[in-house]
C-alpha cells in the first residue's frame, strides 16, 4: 500500500489517499496523450477513488493535462495517513455547510440573501452575459 497526501495548487492539504497498486502516468508527445508508465518515469498518478482524477507528482511537471486546479500527490508514511484520517477523514476538513435557510439581517428587511449555490449560479450567468457582450462589441481581453 502506498499512501499519498493530496495538495491543492496553493499547497493546502485537501485529502489523503491509500492506493494498493498505484497507476503512474506520464505525458507522451506523439501521439499526445497520457500513458501508464513505471514509477521512475512518472509525472503523475491516477486516483484510485474515481479512476478519473489525475494528480501531479511532487517535483514533477505533468504536461498536457488541462486543469486550473491540478492537484499534487506527495508520498507519506502510513502513520501520517492514519493521523490525518483520524482527524479529518480521507477527504480533508469538512467545508462550512451551505446555509439553506439564510436569515435576512435585521437592518435590511427586504434584502434578498442568496445561498452559495445561488450566488455561484448568478456569477456564471453574469460571466456568460459579459462574454456575449464582448463578442457583440468586438472587445478582446488582450
Amino acid at each position: 500500500m502506498t499512501y499519498f497526501k493530496i495538495l491543492s495548487k496553493t499547497g493546502a492539504v485537501v485529502g489523503v489517499e491509500a492506493i494498493a497498486d498505484p497507476a503512474y502516468v506520464r505525458w507522451q508527445e506523439r501521439p499526445p496523450m497520457l500513458v501508464r508508465c513505471k514509477q521512475r518515469e512518472a509525472e503523475g498518478l491516477i486516483s484510485d477513488k474515481d479512476n478519473d482524477t489525475i494528480y501531479q507528482l511532487e517535483g514533477k511537471q505533468l504536461n498536457g493535462v488541462e486543469s486550473d486546479e491540478l492537484l499534487s500527490a506527495v508520498v507519506i508514511s502510513e502513520a501520517e495517513y492514519d493521523e490525518y484520517t483520524a482527524t479529518h477523514g480521507e477527504t480533508g476538513p469538512e467545508p462550512d455547510p451551505e446555509d439553506d435557510n439564510p436569515e435576512i439581517p435585521g437592518d435590511t428587511p427586504d434584502a434578498e440573501v442568496l445561498t452559495r449555490a445561488q450566488l455561484t449560479e448568478r456569477l456564471h450567468a453574469l460571466e456568460d452575459e459579459l462574454a456575449a457582450a464582448k463578442i457583440l462589441l468586438g472587445v478582446s481581453d488582450e
